[in-house]
């Protein structure tokens, strides 16, 4: 009877364990949640939430069953259950591999819009220095034109009163 005692000790101990890792779990997942914005994102995260949420609902029902059961069958299930912690812990290590590379991507993908954003303000602005230039030598031009017509007419004006002299 000590054995089974103590393996329920066990049992309820490592549940107690996992119990605590999920919350952690959860508040993490969550904080990455509030996060993510891209709909096609959140359905893949419903569908991991769901997955997990049917693994506790499956291991609270092992735990009921082998409170009932006795003997050989208690081994057995709770060998089953330690299966499927085990499987728990790697979907989570997996699920928190998505998370990285799903954060990582949005980060690659704004810093590739600021780049393109910065790419497009210094064409935008190597070009309104051309028309600038434009502008200005167009005015210069004028101003030098307006010159030489005032000095023409100045040469005309000299020389039309050398005449009356």
């Amino acid at each position: 009877m000590r054995w089974k005692n103590r393996a329920l000790a066990e049992a309820f101990a490592t549940w107690c364990e996992h119990a605590e890792e999920q919350g952690r779990l959860e508040r993490v997942a969550g904080k990455v949640v509030q996060r993510l914005q891209n709909g096609a994102l959140l359905s893949a995260w419903a569908a991991w939430r769901s997955c997990v949420e049917e693994q506790q609902r499956l291991s609270r029902v092992g735990l009921k069953v082998v409170a009932r059961w006795q003997g050989g069958v208690l081994s057995r299930a709770l060998a089953r259950w330690a299966e499927n912690a085990w499987e728990h812990r790697r979907l989570a290590r997996v699920a928190g591999k998505v998370v990285q590379r799903l954060q990582n991507g949005l980060l690659s993908a704004a810093w590739n819009a600021w780049r393109a954003s910065s790419a497009e303000q210094r064409r935008l602005t190597r070009s309104a220095s051309k028309v600038m230039m434009r502008w200005k030598n167009r005015a210069l031009a004028e101003a030098f034109a307006t010159w030489c017509e005032h000095a023409e007419e100045q040469g005309r004006l000299e020389r039309v009163a050398g005449k009356v002299v």
